[in-house]
């Protein structure tokens, strides 16, 4: 298997840097591993907001506590809940401590889910209240909350190696669920130059094989993708899309947009739409900010949106702006 290499370039000089453990490199996991997650999310994957960390809050109807440590919970942006176990070195366990704290997030509210985040920011010193924690979660999430999506979360394994039992049990757990199962391994690796320390982070599961880059005739009868998978998908292409706009500049801060409702829906639907603007014209317009928390002003009322959620909120669907 081919090695990574890794090099500090200043002009036509390029140093080796030396591959180190992260114990050797005096990286901790609490303090150093924990951390790098909580400030920057895109290690475990887009579009994910760290929601708690270390929570243990488990009990039964019955008063019956338990105390597992959750090491990150995330939420992403289709409202899927993200369940993070951190290994500073190689763990053959790792995945099944995952599965544990996947089945106790399961049954997370989105009540409990703003309780449990609100407590997070106040331990990390910015007071906030349920309520304000709750229009967090409902300002991060495209569209709505689907009780499915939130009920069946996506694991992430991040640990500095991933032995090949582990990486078997994953693949044979994802396999045999139908895909309904969504486990992502991810490794970090150290690596020194002089006294200065660099982490990089990869993906090694699921593997993309020759198949995923090579095109084929599509089956259009074909219908393996689970409805979570489904959901998902769908949840996250606006969010996708709106960030693409935003990092290509496709559109200028301040443009103009105008509602139109296009023939894909019903035509007493698209009538009923029309009214409704041409009883108030601004509801119709609204212009770019260019913000991905919320990049529509709506004249509607001033404020701004997502699409989804505008177009949820305000009863408008299938609509193109």
């Amino acid at each position: 298997m081919a090695q990574d290499l890794v090099y500090l370039v200043e002009g036509s000089v390029a140093t080796p840097a030396v591959r180190v453990s992260l114990a050797e490199a005096g990286l901790k996991e609490r303090e150093d591993l924990q951390e790098w997650v909580v400030v920057h999310p895109e290690v475990i994957g887009d579009g994910v907001r760290v929601i708690t960390i270390e929570y243990d809050r488990w009990s039964t109807g019955s008063g019956t506590s338990a105390r597992q440590r959750l090491d990150v919970l995330g939420l992403d942006r289709a409202g899927r809940l993200v369940v993070v176990e951190l290994k500073r070195e190689r763990d053959r366990d790792i995945h099944l401590q995952a599965l544990t704290y996947a089945a106790l997030v399961s049954r997370f509210t989105v009540a409990t889910l703003a309780s449990a985040h609100a407590d997070f920011l106040n331990r990390r010193g910015q007071t906030t209240s349920a309520d304000e924690a709750m229009a967090h979660l409902r300002d991060h999430v495209e569209g709505e909350f689907d009780l499915e999506l939130l009920t069946n979360p996506r694991i992430v394994l991040l640990a500095a190696e991933h032995p090949p039992q582990v990486v078997t049990a994953v693949d044979w757990l994802c396999n045999v669920s139908g895909y309904r199962l969504d486990i992502e391994l991810r490794t970090m690796s150290a690596w020194q130059i002089g006294t200065q320390v660099a982490v990089q982070f990869d993906s090694i599961y699921p593997v993309l094989g020759i198949d995923d880059m090579l095109l084929s005739p599509t089956d259009v009868d074909a219908t393996t993708t689970s409805t979570v998978a489904e959901k998902t998908t769908e949840a996250t292409r606006t969010a996708n899309t709106v960030q693409r706009i935003i990092d290509n500049g496709l559109l200028a801060i301040g443009a103009a947009l105008t509602l139109q409702p296009t023939t894909e829906i019903p035509a007493d639907a698209r009538a009923a739409i029309e009214s409704w603007v041409a009883e108030e014209p601004s509801r119709g317009r609204a212009t770019w900010t260019a913000d991905s928390t919320g990049p529509l002003r709506w004249e509607g009322d001033g404020s701004t949106w997502r699409p989804t959620t505008l177009i949820l909120q305000r009863h408008l669907v299938c609509l193109r702006w």
